[in-house]
């Protein structure tokens, strides 16, 4: 990930601010980021039936902004999709991006985080496919918007 970035965008179907894996692992890419430039975070994953996302999801996002660097702003956005189309996962700015086949949450098994995961740069057609596909203004026509937060609601 480049440090100049202003908006990275990650889809991961089976992303959750309720796991602490996840949480951390989504600190340590913003620690990578730039301090003196503003940089925005989108986060988009699938609903998730077995975490409320007032009860669960909410509190955990408010409890992760206090721990997130200043210069970041994060948006979070819950969707469903139809015909099984947000299955992938992967990253993107607005240079390039990856693929990956794992979640994003870092295994807490040691022999786990020693085992490989395939990681694919993505080309120029299925970034713009993935650009469009995860744009919180209008997404993706198999993507329907469930809940979305924002930090800056928070601050």
């Amino acid at each position: 990930m480049s440090r100049s970035q202003e908006k990275v965008t990650l889809f991961d179907p089976y992303f959750c601010f309720t796991k602490e894996g996840c949480r951390k692992t989504l600190i340590e890419m913003m620690d990578l980021c730039d301090r003196n430039k503003k940089v925005r975070f989108y986060i988009c994953a699938k609903k998730n039936p077995k975490a409320d996302w007032t009860q669960k999801v909410v509190p955990s996002l408010n409890k992760f902004v206090e721990n997130m660097p200043t210069n970041i702003k994060l948006n979070f956005f819950w969707v469903s999709d139809r015909d099984k189309y947000f299955h992938a996962r992967g990253l993107f700015t607005g240079k390039g991006g990856i693929t990956y086949d794992f979640g994003f949450e870092e295994p807490n098994d040691h022999e786990e985080r020693k085992r490989g995961m395939d990681v694919r740069i993505m080309n120029g057609s299925t970034l713009d496919q993935k650009a469009k596909d995860f744009n919180e203004i209008q997404l993706s026509p198999f993507l329907k918007m469930e809940y979305k937060w924002s930090s800056h609601q928070c601050m």
